[in-house]
Parts: structure tokens; C-alpha cells; sequence
């Protein structure tokens, strides 16, 4: 319309993406933990119960952050 301005929103400095490390997710987050200054690994998703090929209390997600 006219008169009318688009208000772009300043883009994030923050990458979020998703890896995947089938069966090593803790410890896969955990390196990555150990390489990188300020990083940590957080919560875990675990398993519910028995599923096919794993077994109730496996984890499934791992969330970490890597350089803050």
C-alpha cells in the first residue's frame, strides 16, 4: 500500500541447528563441550519406554550450546 513501510527485524547473531548422532548424541555434545569455550551441554530426552531397535531410558535428544 502506499504510505506503508516494511519493518525489517535485525537478524539474531545466534545459529540454532540440529545435528544428529545416531546413538552418541551425549557424547558427541559433550565434545563439542570440551573443544569449545563457553559451551555446556544441557538437558536430555529420554526414552519413555521400549521402541524398535532401543529400549526404554535411551536418550534421544541432548541439548547443548556451543560458544555461548
Amino acid at each position: 500500500r502506499p504510505g506503508t513501510r516494511k519493518v525489517e527485524e535485525p537478524m539474531s547473531d545466534k545459529l540454532i541447528t540440529c545435528l544428529w548422532f545416531d546413538g552418541q548424541a551425549r557424547e558427541a555434545a559433550e565434545f563439542y563441550a570440551r573443544t569449545f569455550p563457553d559451551s555446556h551441554v544441557g538437558r536430555a530426552m529420554a526414552a519413555p519406554g521400549d521402541y524398535p531397535d532401543g529400549a526404554a531410558g535411551d536418550e534421544l535428544t541432548v541439548e547443548f550450546t556451543v560458544l555461548g
